[in-house]
């Protein structure tokens, strides 16, 4: 049985790629580990995004309207059909800066804990993080960028933290935990 001379000319295209990828060879392992090396440093200097999205249902008071209104207002219709100043009133705090501010503080959700498994594992660790970051209430406020805090603990309890801001180190300490960092 003959090859057909479509087969013959795919098997000579096919060999002149590979002696071409034999010549090159150190030309694509250059290239792969510079396109792996950008997406490694891409990946970690990133800065995370992150969304939420809440639902608030504002009821007003039934001490004003009819009592056919407040049937109304008891189904899904809600606030359709009328409402009054205080929702206003309402949706102002829930968009003030201060109470915003305030949540965020409360909840933590302005301090992330990473733990480090290994080379290319991080787990993050909210809410139960084995170290608690503290840190003066007017400090996040102020700041106009992220800090880095990064602790290490040796079996025998000693402890290393070292803080940064972008690439610059701004601190580090040593010793038992409570550790005290100035910055």
């Amino acid at each position: 049985m003959q090859d057909s001379s479509t087969d013959i000319i795919f098997r000579k295209e096919i060999s002149r790629v590979l002696i071409r990828c034999r010549k090159d060879y150190r030309m694509i392992i250059v290239t792969t580990l510079a396109a792996l090396v950008l997406a490694g440093a891409y990946l970690l200097l990133r800065q995370p995004k992150f969304t939420a999205n809440a639902s608030v249902m504002i009821a007003n008071d039934m001490s004003a309207g009819s009592t056919a209104m407040s049937l109304v207002r008891q189904f899904s219709l809600g606030n359709m059909l009328g409402g009054s100043g205080s929702v206003h009133d309402e949706l102002s705090m829930l968009s003030s800066h201060t109470t915003l501010m305030g949540a965020i503080r409360k909840l933590g959700a302005n301090t992330t804990y990473v733990i480090k498994d290994g080379i290319l594992s991080r787990v993050r660790a909210y809410p139960g993080t084995p170290v608690r970051l503290v840190c003066q209430p007017s400090v996040p406020d102020t700041l106009s960028s992220a800090l880095v805090f990064k602790l290490s603990v040796t079996p025998d309890g000693i402890a290393k933290v070292k803080a940064r801001r972008g690439f610059r180190r701004i601190g580090t300490a040593s010793g038992t935990l409570p550790l005290t960092l100035d910055l």
